[in-house]
């Protein structure tokens, strides 16, 4: 189950910070205080800012030509003097692709915050938008007029653009009463209106520090709102309230699917700004906590989470009563319990198990006590992942049962495939698991939870993966890879895109596989999601140059391992150490470095394996660690490790002398293992079972087919080990097949051996210095 899923599960909740009700509170960085500035209410109201009087000449410009366009057709003036200015402006105004681009342009400029002269002059000039000709020149003397005639030129602009509305008649205007521009209109109107003399002076001066000095008969409402619109104005960007709800609405959504689209940054500097114009947005401080996640910033993240919360359930300013104004206990309540529930989530996902279960329980005894069973639910989610006890199944159930009680179709899945992911490590068999994912589809179709199912893809694959099937792995990793399901959940997609890039690597396809990565590493650039591919990318590299012999690039790819899996690291560095000879070290590392009992299955395994190879002077120990690796591969059903493990007791057996008892034990599986194992594995195994008719054909009379029979294994175990690259294995191949050809003195096949064998180690030479 990954973290991005639990932070979707978790909506906000600050149901007082969606009131109509004006709210503030001033923070300090180290404490929370209640401002007493007069105006906290200021922040939501709305202002004629000098942005809002462009975008009325930007649609008084329009309308305009428009009307002239319909007054010139009307008139029938095209027919009777022929003008093809009007007729080709006519032509131009009327198109659909340049309406469509000059409504689209006026949305987004209502949209965004404020700009500068500047940013929206880069925005009219910019070349996607398009406009028709002419306009530009006539919005800019339409400006200058504007500004030349003062007041009187601002009442006539209002004036006319509200005039668009029923021009050139009411069934057919300009622009719509009920659109979306035709709101704008109405209401710029109305607050234009209401508007004091004073406050459409202030308007007029935009660009101007100094306010107005009032005198002392003007009345106490003229001057607080000169004040008010002062602290506005010297605001850099202005955010409405709800140009602050849009922004938050569409950045929430793109941080649910963690799209890399985002610049960290660059949101982290919006969200400064519209904190500015809105300090009272509790919203505002949740999306940077949720961004600073991505950046795993703790502190900031935590003191973001404060200020969400203390503004959620504190108080606010009542402008109707001008007094501090408490919240309702149902609304304090349920801020307490949700700020309990998101702080434990906080101290999860930064591994401090401790301090989120103590969050835990307080947001538990908070939700019983107001018999929120939503609240409980998530919180028995988040407990049923922190938690490392017997019987932990069983609460894991129960919190499935629950939540399709209370239908909480999201929660359910989720517990579905937390229990399938978790019961992979157990000893369930493989139907019953994927059983339960079914389980987990079925809702997913139902409730239309595409995140979750491109979970269950890659979750699928990843268990095809440990139980030995990659082509059945392949298909549902490009099954996500295919679907809809993949733009909403990047961490999966993340993860099948590396499955596929180890299966090309397994499968001797280079090329492919480094294509991949560098795909995921262009395409993933989250803190959270780009462990997976550079985790994907370090275990390549070792095998990569563990194959060609090249320790010293091996050792550095097996240490960068470290920051993205220890465990994993350890056994790797381990694993060089030993094909470098030094035992003692290699064995020490796996003693001490691997002693925690909450390794996983595969873990385990491949410590008792790689032990058993340390160990193989001491007969005794050896078999007692092979034994308890097969019974638990088994028990487990990893069956390419059970493979491994059977490969490793038959050359036991082989150095014992039982050739026929070696080579019928690896006759049992060396179908399975060339039908679904990878390229090196089948190799290993074919090189083993030519190894073993060699001895045979010691004790009996060698025959001509014996002979074809053993350098056909021999020839097709050299060429799955140079399509893997595995230079080590290649070299003993081509020995094997010289010492064969010596002892049955075929003297060509020898000579051409040995020549390939001696520039086979030339080219190997000049690639190690290559790499030094």
């Amino acid at each position: 189950m990954s973290k991005s899923d639990f932070y979707y599960s978790f909506p906000l909740k600050i149901s007082s910070s969606r009131k109509k009700k004006n709210r503030t509170e001033a923070m300090d960085d180290k404490a929370t205080v209640i401002d007493t500035v007069l105006f906290q209410g200021d922040s939501q109201k709305e202002y004629i800012t000098p942005h809002k009087i462009t975008i009325f000449t930007l649609i008084k410009t329009y309308g305009e030509m428009k009307l002239r366009v319909f007054k010139a057709r009307d008139d029938n003036l095209l027919m009777q003097e022929g003008d093809s200015t009007v007729e080709e402006r006519m032509r131009i105004v009327t198109n659909p692709r340049h309406r469509r681009t000059f409504f689209m342009l006026i949305l987004k400029l209502l949209q965004d915050p404020d700009p500068s002269l500047a940013e929206l002059n880069l925005v009219l000039l910019n070349k996607q938008h398009n406009l028709f000709q002419d306009f530009l020149p006539e919005f800019q003397l339409n400006m200058l007029k504007i500004l030349s005639s003062g007041i009187e030129g601002l009442m006539n602009l209002v004036k006319k653009v509200s005039q668009l509305l029923v021009e050139p008649n009411a069934q057919n205007p300009i622009i719509t009463r009920r659109s979306v521009l035709g709101h704008f209109i109405r209401r710029t109107s109305v607050i234009f209106e209401q508007s004091s003399c004073n406050g459409v002076v202030a308007i007029m001066k935009p660009n101007s520090k100094a306010v107005p000095v009032l005198s002392e008969d003007e009345n106490e409402e003229n001057r607080l709102e000169l004040n008010s619109f002062k602290n506005v104005q010297e605001k850099s960007i202005l955010w409405t309230r709800r140009q602050a709800d849009l922004f938050l609405a569409q950045q929430s959504v793109l941080l649910q699917k963690n799209d890399c689209s985002i610049s960290t940054k660059k949101l982290h500097n919006n969200i400064q700004q519209l904190l500015q114009a809105n300090p009272d947005c509790a919203e505002a401080y949740f999306l940077a906590f949720l961004n600073f996640l991505r950046v795993r910033d703790f502190p900031a993240a935590l003191h973001s989470l404060h200020n969400c919360f203390d503004r959620g359930g504190g108080l606010y300013f009542d402008p109707n009563s001008k007094q501090l104004c408490g919240n309702s206990n149902d609304e304090k309540a349920r801020s307490f319990r949700y700020g309990a529930l998101n702080l434990a989530m906080l101290y999860a996902t930064f591994g401090h198990k401790k301090e989120a279960l103590f969050a835990l329980k307080e947001c538990v005894m908070l939700a019983r006590s107001a018999h929120c069973n939503f609240c409980l639910q998530h919180a028995l989610s988040w407990f049923c992942k922190l938690i490392e006890q017997p019987g932990k199944e069983k609460l894991m159930e129960c919190s499935i049962s629950r939540s399709s009680e209370f239908n909480l179709g999201y929660l359910t899945s989720l517990a579905i495939q937390s229990l399938s992911q978790h019961v992979s490590d157990q000893t369930l068999a493989p139907d019953r698991i994927f059983e339960m994912l079914s389980q987990s589809e079925v809702l997913n179709c139902q409730h239309s939870l595409q995140d979750l199912t491109s979970n269950v893809f890659a979750q699928k694959a990843s268990l095809w993966t440990i139980y030995g099937r990659p082509a059945m792995a392949s298909l549902y990793a490009q099954l996500l890879l295919h679907s809809e399901a993949q733009d909403h959940n990047p961490e999966a997609t993340c993860a099948a895109v590396c499955h596929l890039a180890m299966q090309f690597m397994a499968f001797g396809d280079q090329v492919s596989s480094a294509a991949l990565l560098s795909f995921a590493r262009e395409r993933f650039t989250q803190l959270d999601i780009e462990r997976i591919w550079m985790r994907c990318e370090q275990i390549l590299g070792f095998i990569h140059f563990l194959n060609q012999g090249s320790w010293q690039l091996a050792r550095v790819a097996a240490e960068q391992l470290s920051s993205t899996d220890k465990a994993e690291s350890t056994l790797r560095m381990a694993e060089l150490e030993f094909a470098q000879g030094d035992r003692e070290k290699s064995l020490s590392r796996l003693e001490t470095g691997l002693v925690s009992k909450e390794l996983a299955p595969l873990i385990q395994i491949c410590k008792m394996v790689t032990i058993s190879r340390l160990l193989e002077e001491c007969p005794f120990s050896y078999t007692n660690h092979l034994v308890k690796a097969l019974g638990m591969a088994s028990s487990h059903h990893l069956a390419p490790l059970r493979y491994r493990i059977i490969l490793q007791i038959a050359e036991h057996q082989l150095r014992m002398g039982l050739v026929s008892q070696a080579l019928l034990l690896v006759e049992s599986v060396i179908t399975l293992v060339l039908t679904h194992c990878s390229l090196l594995d089948q190799a290993t195994f074919l090189f083993f079972k030519a190894k073993c008719k060699i001895y045979q054909c010691q004790q009996n009379r060698l025959e001509n087919k014996d002979l074809s029979s053993i350098l056909n294994l021999l020839s097709k175990a050299r060429q799955n080990f140079e399509k893997v690259q595995a230079a080590a294995k290649v070299k003993e191949v081509l020995l094997c097949m010289l010492l064969v050809y010596h002892v049955h003195k075929l003297e060509a096949d020898k000579f051409r051996t040995a020549l390939e064998l001696r520039e086979f180690e030339e080219q190997l030479a000049s690639r190690k210095t290559s790499h030094v």
